[in-house]
């Protein structure tokens, strides 16, 4: 075999895949001896193409097992022939700094503080003063919804309006003075996305038309409103509809009537990334306690609640055909009715319903629950999933007077709005409170928890 270079590991086989001499030469050529060496990460260059850990993705930024979304590591060996990211950072926490700090895309996304509380109007007052500790930081970027339960027979004292009055003050104020009200307030305050703008409009007859600053988007853009009022009788200058007619006109209209003393608290919300759709239904024709709404726009339902104002030119003292419950009754429809199953609740009409489904953003979670009560009772208390009660407001989609806070009842004696309205509050991060002014007649709410 003079002339042939024959040797061991002295040459690369075509037979792995490698590229080291590290094979046999024979008279056969030569030979693959030990098969392919793969490459690890040891600093080395194993396989011998000349690079030395390669495929091990060293030095490119990766993310940790935390819970942010930030390359704050790169690729290394793993001292066991692989590689792992050295990210060994804690969670980066998203802060109101105008910064997506956890890396997931979104600015100052989902932060929001909840406030909460409860204050009264005396009996023989016509406002309270509730403060708000700690202070509000930007009102701008803040809203409020509340409840107001009486077992006054008159809108004179029972008709509550609250407003943010400061950064640390709510001003809740009725025309009357008779009989205690008991309010519970909540307000939201988020960091980024949203800009809310605090009105008193004033009454200008029966149709009101009040100018707001433009707003971006009319979809991205919802109402919260109450009012005050005098008189004896809840009837037509007292029950009303607030619509967004255009970016820069709300509507405030009654069925018929002048304006004694109305007035109006109201809040225009823009939120970014929010959804609404909104209508104007009806009547409600009499003889009528159920009146639907069917093919909507469909809307994810675990993050969408229903508003509602409405007039009616009805009057007397049979309340239960004049308190409208409202729900979202499917992703494509939503639904009204009166009266609770009694009889005798729909002897007039409900001339229109103006309404919003209000779908947040992506990140919200809604509870739409129903709340009961039987006659002579005060307080229902209903399970719900658990939330964080510093993210998270209750309220009934319901709203023209005492905050959103209406539901539907069997109770027709007299005008007690207070039998049908409920004070919205948590009690615990499972458990929802709704309590009303009056024990008359049953009573049933489609509340609303709303964990941003």
């Amino acid at each position: 075999d003079d002339g042939f270079t024959l040797c061991a590991a002295c040459c690369d086989s075509a037979g792995d895949a490698d590229f080291c001499a590290d094979d046999d030469a024979t008279c056969a050529g030569c030979v693959d001896a030990g098969g392919t060496i793969g490459e690890t990460c040891n600093g080395a260059d194993d396989d011998c193409d000349g690079a030395v850990d390669d495929g091990f993705s060293l030095g490119v930024p990766c993310d940790g097992p935390d819970a942010d979304l930030c390359a704050e590591g790169t690729f290394a060996c793993d001292g066991s022939g692989g590689s792992a990211c050295n990210d060994t950072t804690a969670d980066a926490i998203e802060t109101c700094n105008g910064i997506d700090d956890d890396c997931d895309g979104v600015v100052d996304e989902g932060l929001v503080t909840v406030r909460s509380g409860t204050c009264a109007i005396a009996s023989g007052s016509s406002w309270a003063s509730c403060a708000i500790t700690p202070a509000l930081g930007d009102m701008s970027r803040s809203f409020l919804v509340f409840g107001a339960a009486s077992d006054n027979d008159t809108p004179n004292s029972s008709n509550v309006r609250c407003r943010l009055a400061s950064a640390a003050s709510i001003v809740c104020e009725r025309n009357g003075t008779t009989g205690a009200i008991g309010i519970g307030w909540q307000t939201a305050e988020f960091c980024a996305g949203i800009a809310v703008q605090h009105l008193e409009p004033g009454c200008g007859g029966s149709v009101t038309n009040v100018g707001i600053t433009p707003v971006a988007d009319t979809a991205a853009t919802f109402l919260l409103t109450s009012a005050e009022r005098d008189g004896v009788i809840q009837s037509n200058d007292d029950f009303r509809t607030t619509r967004l007619t255009s970016v820069s006109n709300v509507e405030i209209q009654f069925a018929s009537g002048g304006c004694g003393a109305d007035q109006t608290a109201l809040q225009v919300v823009q939120w970014s990334g929010a959804s609404v759709t909104r209508g104007l239904a009806g009547p409600v024709p009499a003889g009528t306690t159920a009146y639907a709404v069917p093919s909507l726009a469909p809307v994810d339902e675990s993050r969408t609640i229903l508003l509602y104002s409405y007039r009616s030119n009805a009057g007397g003292t049979d309340m239960c055909e004049r308190m409208l419950r409202g729900e979202i009754s499917g992703p494509t429809s939503i639904a009204f009715s009166r009266g609770n199953g009694a009889a005798g609740c729909a002897s007039e009409a409900i001339d229109a319903v103006a309404w919003e489904r209000v779908e947040f953003p992506v990140g919200t979670f809604v509870q739409e629950v129903a709340a009961t009560m039987a006659a002579g009772e005060y307080l229902a208390s209903v399970a719900i999933a658990p939330v964080d009660p510093l993210r998270t407001i209750v309220l009934s989609g319901g709203q023209w007077t005492s905050g959103q806070s209406i539901g539907e009842g069997s109770y027709g004696a007299n005008d007690v709005i207070g039998a049908m309205i409920g004070v919205h509050a948590l009690t615990a991060a499972t458990t929802l409170s709704v309590v009303r002014g009056s024990s008359a007649g049953t009573a049933r709410f489609t509340s609303y928890v709303v964990e941003f």
